[in-house]
């Protein structure tokens, strides 16, 4: 099953000791579950803006009974998932293309010779692709509930925020790692 946050008993210093930190939304009891990043396409394709799904007559109607600033909140909403869903697809993409090779045909075993410190990162790596994937979902199950108007995006966004935690361990190794393979 997939975790809903992030374990709270695992500390920087035991996830950077460890040889291959596992993925947290991948391993349950020792069993590889067969994990994919893939999101739907959450936004009507070619719409660049939320004001662009609207016709200009729901958009009078709802700048007349929210007012204009409620309409430029609800483009940031807009803007928020896509450039989201824009980040996911290159995080699958990477994974796809770039970490995936690195391991053994169906599985998250790593091939002989993988650096612990590399495995390590590429792990976090994937399991921030997962969180973000999370938010969007979460984005979108708002704006799918509440459309056309996102009154309550806070309360989607307070549940996300903790697994978004998962960018610290990844953020503290990255330029070590990086020095390690120059």
């Amino acid at each position: 099953a997939r975790a809903s946050t992030l374990p709270s008993q695992h500390s920087l210093g035991s996830l950077a000791a460890s040889d291959s930190a596992q993925s947290i939304y991948s391993i349950d009891n020792g069993n590889v579950q067969d994990e994919t990043l893939e999101t739907p396409t959450l936004l009507p394709s070619g719409e660049h803006s939320w004001r662009a799904t609207l016709s200009s007559v729901e958009l009078r109607s709802l700048s007349e009974r929210y007012g204009e600033i409620e309409i430029e909140r609800q483009e940031v909403i807009w803007a928020l998932q896509s450039s989201e869903q824009v980040f996911v697809s290159s995080c699958q993409r990477a994974i796809r293309l770039f970490i995936q090779p690195l391991r053994a045909q169906d599985s998250r075993v790593w091939l002989p010779g993988m650096s612990p410190a590399i495995a390590r990162l590429l792990d976090w790596f994937e399991d921030i692709a997962h969180a973000h994937a999370q938010l969007v979902s979460a984005l979108h199950a708002a704006r799918e509930a509440q459309y056309p108007v996102v009154l309550r995006v806070a309360e989607t966004l307070r549940a996300v925020m903790p697994r978004l935690e998962v960018h610290q361990p990844y953020l503290v190794r990255v330029e070590e790692v990086i020095r390690g393979i120059k």
